[in-house]
């Protein structure tokens, strides 16, 4: 169902108003992709092949070690195997400042849709 002209999303299903807006956040994030450095946990979430644990998972380890400088960083965090990084890293981003790139080893194809597997 679409709203239409005169509808309100209380009008429709709440269960089927949430199953299309989650629909619509995995489509973005597909498209767009995500930078691991800033995205919530929320957001995390609905990147293929994170669930919730793997995303609050990345989120940690983030707050703990700071930012990851490449997508292979991903691989040191728990739950996150060669299998869980090849069906997420082509859709995560890696934006380093041009300060801390300096000082830290980063790829800038991290920072594309080019999946790692690619380069």
């Amino acid at each position: 169902h679409h709203l239409g002209c005169g509808m309100y999303q209380h009008d429709i299903s709440q269960t089927k108003l949430t199953a299309s807006l989650d629909e619509i956040v995995v489509e973005c994030v597909s498209f767009v992709g995500v930078n691991v450095n800033t995205c919530s946990e929320h957001l995390l979430k609905r990147v293929a092949g994170l669930t919730a644990t793997r995303a609050k998972a990345i989120v940690e380890y983030r707050e703990k070690h700071g930012e990851f400088s490449t997508r292979l960083d991903l691989k040191k965090v728990k739950g996150i195997g060669e299998k869980v990084f090849q069906q997420c890293a082509g859709f995560i981003r890696i934006y380093m400042a041009e300060s801390a790139s300096a000082s830290k080893k980063s790829n800038p194809l991290d920072a594309t849709n080019i999946h790692p597997e690619s380069y």
